[in-house]
């Protein structure tokens, strides 16, 4: 009996045991919170970004551990490790956090060492929040589990473009640090130039740790180039250290251009930059990562620098610190959330580390964190506001929005000077002072306020100048045969003289800066040379501009660059005053040949009986005697268009620089032109010149028996032609409208081009409009045939009228012989004006009278 009491104790205390085991291990599989949890931080703490990251690291944890709302009991244990600024350390220290069962890592803050980072977190499926990686390649899906609390560097490029853009800056210098992180922040910037149509001419690559004298001797090198807008995307210390070299060479003087990436302002903020530091760096534009000013934030900055003031430590903090700050919050909300869901803090072997014989490798202690797919899921679908404002990431891990400051450094600070954000470009307004608007109004909102450029220039800068390298110009100029008051060599000199040249050297002396240039003829003085050939020299390099008499059309605009015209061109006609004047009675037969006549008649013929053949069975009105077919066939109604360009024999002539149609090779002068016109096309001549207006006015200027004929028939200018893109083309156009506007263009002109032999008499002939002399045979002929028309009908009509008149007095005379004289003669004249007025109409009834006829004696009955 007691040992069955015994027994029912021992079963009974062993049930409990195993049913507290499975209520402990099932409690445990529904998310059971543990006591601690692990986190690891990797920073590089002797940087700009990294002392300020640890410290804020470490305060975001102090606060998330004594907030009681949070975790329900669960501590977070922080393991932080100095990656040094090396890849092959920060790796290293990575596997050590990865040991030690992190469920996620914040950080690393470098580009270089995340991509390696990212792949082992890929792997062990444990997420990684970094405060400090910017480089775009980072988003891609090769790294699920990376995330980051701050900008991508597209975003800070589309910034830099927008600048860029906004002064219309064409050709940039970028100078980086050949790393992932130099690399691929350049590679965005090329791409968020073409939106704004600049592009980058000048790639400049730093190895890490580079020199002052090998960055010395770069500068040199830029400074002798014509693009004065630089980009600079590096480290804080070898960026600094480019800006002093600048210093030394010059190059913070006036029409230079600087753009330093957010790597210069997170200096500025974590440090008190001396004297010699901000002296190097006057007028420089900078990238500032936004942060929203909130009561929140501006209470964590003035607790941060009370707290380290008090322990006498010089730290500043900077937006990195902040973004530090609010991703160590978002792990935390998010392994509350992950708990709450009923997560598993468990990790399980990774198999392939075991070695061939089975046995495990050091590597091995690598575990897998199995929850970590979910915690990532949970990470991405983060919502809440921290001190850099509202926190969402995109499906790539980024944030959701990204915005900057544009400062300029002046004195020893700086000014705000324009926002941008990806949502709206550039604005003078903070954004989060912005109203509400559609992109088109945002887009007319761009603008930035007022910058102190290098060397205290309030000139906005063009962004290039000539080349400082000693090397002309090579001015490529047609070696014309006739014509030469536009552009002639001087024999014996390299020089050039004419309408064209003086333009050019008038708009180069306007330039603010001085362009040394060389004239190179083209052509080999026999005939005049090919205008388009010489352009494809110029698109090849060959030269480095052409001055002439060149037409802008678009296949050439397609391979060149053209400033504004300096002249106003167009195809006109030139020819004689006997020519020209088509004002004979008999004009307008010209038009046609005989031959044409004659094809015209029979045509009209033909179609005629072709009508006549498919209406003839049904159509009443082409049916009757032959003498009616035929009288229907004639004068039947037909829509005919017989002009042709083949109306005239006229020898015309088109001169042959600008279009391509040819004349004579000795086709090309003042005597040529006037020889031709006057022997006409029946002597060998020609009946009338195509040619571009200045020239066809230069000719007329001496040539008083020659006329041009209606109007232009194109429009177009000349202009002095560019490689594509050359910033010389737009500079040379600003030049070309200041002659204008100043009466210099047209004083060239009337130096050159203006003879006046011929009078004030009239040098066009108005052809647009056709004359009423010039159809007054047509007018004579219709005249005549409706004139002769009209009378033979009107004899028909009263030789009726007789025949019925005589026929109804013989009935009814005795009814109006009564009357007198005049009532008589008016009664005919009514009678007679009835019968006219009566329209014919035959009755159905074969061979019956017409009924005007029975009405006729009605009447006069």
């Amino acid at each position: 009996m007691v040992i069955n009491r015994v027994l029912v104790l021992v079963l009974g205390f062993v049930s409990i045991v195993i049913f507290s085991d499975c209520i402990f291990l099932c409690l445990a599989q529904n998310g059971t919170r543990p006591a601690t949890v692990n986190v690891g931080a990797l920073v590089a703490y002797n940087t700009t970004i990294g002392r300020v990251a640890k410290k804020a690291i470490e305060l975001a944890l102090e606060d998330i551990n004594n907030d009681e709302t949070l975790l329900n009991g669960t501590r977070l244990v922080l393991t932080m490790m100095d990656s040094n600024c090396s890849a092959f350390i920060g790796t290293s220290a990575a596997l050590e956090l990865m040991k030690k069962k992190n469920m996620a890592i914040l950080g690393p803050q470098s580009s270089v060492i995340a991509h390696v980072v990212s792949n082992i977190a890929s792997e062990l499926q444990v997420p990684i929040m970094s405060f400090g990686a910017t480089d775009p390649t980072l988003s891609s899906y090769q790294y699920p589990y990376f995330l980051r609390m701050t900008h991508s560097d597209i975003y800070e490029m589309e910034a830099v473009a927008a600048v860029i853009g906004f002064y219309g800056w064409r050709h940039i210098v970028v100078m980086y640090i050949d790393d992932d992180y130099g690399r691929n922040g350049i590679a965005a910037l090329s791409d968020a130039l073409e939106t704004v149509r600049a592009k980058i001419v000048n790639k400049v690559a730093f190895a890490p740790g580079v020199s002052n004298n090998e960055i010395g001797s770069v500068l040199v090198q830029l400074a002798l180039m014509e693009s004065r807008v630089f980009v600079v995307h590096m480290n804080p210390d070898a960026g600094m250290n480019l800006f002093s070299e600048a210093l030394n060479l010059g190059m913070l003087s006036s029409s230079y251009v600087w753009i330093a990436t957010d790597w210069l302002s997170s200096l500025l903020d974590s440090n008190l930059p001396d004297y010699e530091t901000m002296n190097s760096l006057q007028g420089v534009i900078a990238l500032r990562p936004y942060v929203p000013i909130s009561v929140r934030e501006h209470a964590f900055t003035v607790g941060w620098n009370n707290l380290f003031k008090a322990r006498s430590v010089d730290v500043h903090l900077n937006a990195f610190g902040l973004y530090a700050y609010d991703a160590t919050w978002a792990i935390a909300y998010s392994i509350d959330n992950f708990f709450s869901k009923g997560g598993n803090n468990s990790f399980k072997n990774y198999p392939q580390l075991s070695n061939a014989s089975g046995s495990q490798t050091q590597l091995a202690k690598l575990k897998v964190f199995t929850g970590g797919p979910e915690l990532q899921k949970i990470l991405l679908q983060s919502n809440f506001t921290g001190l850099t404002g509202p926190v969402k990431f995109g499906k790539n891990g980024d944030l959701l929005a990204s915005s900057f400051e544009i400062i300029n450094i002046i004195g020893t600070g700086f000014r705000k000077v324009s926002y941008w954000t990806n949502h709206s470009g550039l604005s003078a307004i903070p954004p989060q002072n912005r109203v509400a608007k559609s992109h088109a109004q945002h887009i007319v909102d761009q603008k930035m306020r007022d910058i102190i450029w290098p060397g205290e220039s309030k000139l906005v800068p063009r962004g290039w100048v000539f080349p400082n390298n000693g090397k002309h110009l090579l001015v490529g100029v047609p070696r014309k045969v006739g014509f030469q008051e536009f552009v002639r060599a001087v024999e014996g000199t390299n020089m050039m003289k004419g309408f064209c040249i003086d333009v050019f050297v008038a708009a180069v002396n306007l330039l603010p800066y001085p362009v040394p240039y060389t004239f190179v003829s083209f052509g080999n003085g026999k005939s005049s040379p090919n205008y388009d050939e010489l352009m494809q020299q110029l698109a090849s390099k060959n030269f480095d501009a052409v001055v002439g008499d060149i037409t802008i059309v678009t296949n050439r605009a397609k391979i060149v660059d053209f400033t504004q015209p300096y002249i106003d061109s167009g195809l006109a006609i030139v020819t004689s005053l006997h020519e020209a004047n088509p004002s004979g009675t008999w004009a307008f037969l010209q038009p046609f040949t005989l031959e044409m006549w004659c094809a015209t008649f029979a045509f009209f013929l033909i179609m005629g009986a072709v009508v006549w053949s498919l209406e003839h069975k049904s159509n009443p009105d082409f049916r009757g005697n032959p003498k009616k077919q035929a009288m229907t066939i004639l004068w039947r109604k037909y829509c005919e268009c017989p002009w042709t360009s083949s109306a005239s024999n006229m020898a015309i002539c088109c001169f042959n620089n600008q279009f391509q149609l040819y004349c004579k090779p000795d086709f090309n002068s003042h005597t040529s032109y006037a020889k031709a016109l006057s022997q006409g096309p029946k002597n060998g001549g020609v009946g009338a010149i195509i040619d571009e207006l200045p020239v066809i006015q230069l000719f007329l200027s001496t040539e008083c028996s020659f006329r041009t004929v209606g109007l232009e028939f194109t429009k177009g200018g000349w202009g002095f032609a560019f490689p594509k893109e050359s910033p010389l083309a737009i500079d040379m156009s600003t030049a070309i409208l200041t002659l204008s506007e100043s009466g210099e263009l047209q004083r060239i002109h009337d130096k050159w081009l203006s003879r006046n032999r011929c009078g004030s008499q009239e040098t066009q002939i108005d052809a647009s409009q056709l004359q009423l002399k010039s159809f007054w045979g047509l007018f004579l002929i219709t005249g005549v045939v409706s004139f002769t028309a009209f009378v033979v009908f009107l004899g028909c009509k009263i030789f009726q009228f007789i025949q019925h008149f005589r026929h109804t007095n013989a009935r009814d005379g005795p009814l109006l012989t009564s009357s007198s004289l005049m009532s008589r003669i008016l009664h005919r004249l009514q009678l007679f004006a009835k019968f006219i007025d009566e329209k014919e109409i035959v009755d159905k009834k074969e061979g019956s009278a017409p009924i005007s006829e029975r009405c006729e004696t009605e009447f006069l009955t």
